[in-house]
């Protein structure tokens, strides 16, 4: 006699939870699209060349990052390309996986910010702030944007300028040039954006990029942007800046960013290698 009454009981409580269920499955889809639908208004960010570069050198560890983050970033790109949308599409089901377990409680995590706005509207806004909008990520300066958007500009023209730099030297001292960079979102900029203008890899002293070496570099001719010009000194006698880097809304440290052609150096680079390490 008792039995219809707590079926009769139960029925609401299913229907909550099947409410409840159906409200967390569209705000993770929400938050699926507005990733994707967003993913191509601004740049690649800074990480995300470096994942890039890395997924090219799969190993079983890295200086600032897990091996999976490599594996992931070489699966994407075999799977769905280069695309910034296909780079966000792990990202976007992870960050609605954050959503569904933020909003039921299970855990609690930050939701990722995305450029919706035009980045000329988000500059006004976020510069009135202090650029960092009064979140401050890292150490480093901000300009008119946060880092997490002043990161995702500049890495085009950054690579246009140094090509520039690299198409003029004469065809001897081409054939031998290297790209040295001061951190590894330039170096990984030259490698992502760099073939289409003839480029070779970069080489850089910042976290597993200096594990990874300077190859098959000789060190005699090299194009340095980022490091700076007394570490440059102590390695090349002869140094002459070649161009400018300059960029409206990215990172201020990438801003007019000074190009050298370094030749007539001291030491064999491998030799030098170690001078030029910094785990940051």
């Amino acid at each position: 006699m008792n039995e219809p009454a707590r079926d009769h009981q139960s029925s609401p409580s299913r229907g909550a939870l099947t409410e409840a269920t159906a409200i967390l499955a569209y705000l993770a889809l929400i938050k699926i699209l507005l990733h994707l639908l967003t993913a191509d208004n601004y740049g690649y960010f800074r990480d995300e060349l470096y994942y890039i570069a890395a997924g090219e050198r799969l190993d079983l560890g890295y200086v600032d990052f897990p091996p999976f983050v490599a594996l992931v970033a070489r699966f994407t790109r075999a799977l769905l390309g280069d695309s910034l949308v296909a780079l966000h599409v792990f990202p976007a089901l992870a960050g609605a996986a954050v959503v569904v377990l933020a909003v039921s409680g299970i855990a609690i995590a930050p939701l990722t910010v995305v450029p919706v706005l035009p980045v000329e509207t988000l500059a006004r806004i976020t510069g009135a702030a202090g650029g960092d909008a009064g979140v401050q990520i890292e150490t480093r300066k901000v300009a008119q944007l946060p880092q997490n958007f002043a990161d995702r500009f500049g890495w085009k023209n950054m690579t246009a300028t140094v090509a520039g730099v690299y198409k003029g030297l004469p065809a001897d001292k081409r054939s031998e040039a290297c790209i040295l960079t001061g951190n590894y979102g330039e170096a990984g900029a030259i490698d992502f954006f760099g073939p289409a203008d003839g480029l070779p890899n970069a080489i850089s002293g910042h976290n597993s990029y200096y594990v990874w070496g300077p190859g098959d570099c000789m060190g005699e001719v090299i194009i340095s942007l980022g490091v700076p010009r007394d570490l440059l000194g102590e390695e090349f006698r002869k140094i002459g800046q070649r161009a400018t880097i300059r960029c409206e809304y990215c990172m201020p440290d990438e801003n007019v960013l000074p190009v050298y052609l370094n030749q007539d150096p001291r030491m064999s680079l491998r030799e030098a290698w170690p001078k030029f390490k910094h785990y940051d």
